[in-house]
């Protein structure tokens, strides 16, 4: 029997080029569809694609410990199964892992050059953390003062 194509999920799309998840790894193509080029090959999965303003990086969450796939757990987790954020610099073919992502995490979203997502990490209040390497020199996500919990970014 011949195999099946499977669904591909999660796409996102950039000036040139698509971003999407097939068979649990990050592809991209153009914005055609041709010239599909995958771009992890971990046996954990890959979801969650999106690129930079610029198209240059995407950041994707991943369930390296192989224990969970999802974009955040519940509020207050702090377990082995917190997925880790990617970020893949498509030049270079490097991959950041973001340091200081433990916690429930979701609504990432690029602001220029800068990393900004909604995380329960510190206190178990829900707070905007945001990263830029290049400013801060190290993979991890600083927290934006606010005095209280907030829901969305």
């Amino acid at each position: 029997m011949a195999q099946q194509t499977l669904l591909l999920e999660d796409p996102d799309i950039s000036a040139t080029q698509l971003a999407f998840v097939y068979a649990g790894d990050i592809w991209v193509s153009q914005r055609d569809g041709s010239q599909p080029r995958r771009l992890t090959s971990d046996p954990a999965s890959e979801y969650g694609p999106v690129f930079s303003p610029d198209g240059t990086k995407i950041e994707y969450g991943s369930g390296y410990s192989g224990l969970f796939r999802g974009s955040s757990g519940w509020k207050g987790y702090r377990g082995g199964t917190t997925p880790a954020i990617q970020i893949m610099d498509l030049a270079r073919d490097t991959v950041t892992t973001v340091d200081g992502a433990n916690g429930t995490k979701f609504n990432s979203i690029w602001l220029g050059e800068e990393r900004h997502l909604l995380s329960d990490r510190d206190q178990g209040q829900f707070n905007v953390y945001h990263y830029n390497q290049a400013t801060t020199g190290s993979a991890y996500f600083n927290r934006l003062f606010l005095p209280s919990s907030i829901k969305t970014p």
